[in-house]
């Protein structure tokens, strides 16, 4: 989103992001719950903003989550963890609008998401 929007245009934008993004993973022939709940578990320990560390509301990178979802959903044959870890921090970046850094946590959160959709078969790499 782009700061010069107005607070109404973007909570607009964001309803009709969230409406696709949700008729997206609704129309899909998988069930994508397991692979929600696995980015959740994960990217909620790492917490990079620390919002949830300041008792916001336990869906708070709920957007985001969804997001990577969908991401990982588009590439369930070629996943790879360093592709992953690039698209989180910039699902992060797009949507609160700050930098975050590749670091080790980014690069753990990717690695473990990667380990437990392939430990759960959620992925089918080649």
């Amino acid at each position: 989103m782009k700061k010069s929007m107005s607070i109404e245009e973007r909570l607009n934008l964001a309803k009709v992001q969230i409406a696709e993004e949700k008729r997206y993973l609704s129309n899909l022939l998988i069930d994508t719950a397991p692979i929600f709940q696995i980015v959740k578990m994960f990217v909620d320990q790492w917490d990079p903003f620390g919002l949830l560390a300041m008792d916001c509301p336990p869906d708070e990178y709920e957007s985001e989550i969804r997001r990577i979802t969908i991401y990982i959903t588009k590439h369930l044959n070629d996943l790879d963890a360093f592709e992953l870890e690039k698209h989180i921090r910039s699902i992060f970046e797009d949507n609160f609008e700050e930098e975050v850094a590749q670091d080790q946590r980014s690069v753990d959160v990717a690695d473990a998401i990667f380990t437990a959709l392939k430990e759960g078969n959620l992925v089918f790499l080649c």
